[in-house]
């Protein structure tokens, strides 16, 4: 943790199986030899905590407070599911996965894990990464040249027989 001018403030320990021993690779997965990959780790911002996330992986997600104290949260998905990237918004994770319809996306309340609703992705078109979420609205980028243009698409559930994780 540092203070505001950048300075080390303090160490925090992040709870035994929520991380693994590194986010280095290696081409044999034994562990030895020079790193050839490094896993995707995400940082997102809301409201008082920081959430980390190893894309990817079935490690859970980190949620660290301002005073530095870390609580690991295991969001409750479907098995073969794993995230992809955590969407900013004002409320609950929203979390991007790739499952055996396409893409999907998860609501997931921060403070248990819990999966509140589960969202699909129309057509397999995730577009760019989604931006944000502010209300029902998603907001996603496209660009090509020297134009950017806002994407806004508005949430529907998946019906309720197949919105059980």
């Amino acid at each position: 943790m540092l203070k505001d001018d950048g300075t080390f403030l303090k160490n925090l320990d992040i709870p035994k199986q929520a991380s693994p021993d590194s986010v280095l690779g290696t081409q044999n997965g034994g562990g030895k030899g020079a790193a050839v990959f490094i896993a995707p780790v995400q940082f997102l911002g809301q409201g008082r905590f920081i959430y980390v996330v190893q894309n990817k992986t079935s490690f859970p997600l980190l949620e660290v407070s301002e005073a530095g104290t870390v609580r690991s949260l295991s969001p409750r998905l479907p098995r073969s599911v794993q995230i992809d990237m955590l969407i900013p918004s004002e409320s609950n994770l929203y979390a991007r996965v790739r499952d055996a319809d396409g893409w999907s996306i998860y609501e997931i309340n921060s403070r248990n894990g819990k999966a509140v609703r589960h969202l699909q992705v129309n057509n397999d078109q995730s577009g760019a990464d989604v931006a944000c979420v502010n209300g029902e609205k998603f907001l996603s980028f496209k660009h090509g040249g020297t134009d950017v243009v806002p994407l806004v698409g508005t949430a529907e559930a998946v019906a309720a027989t197949e919105s059980k994780p």
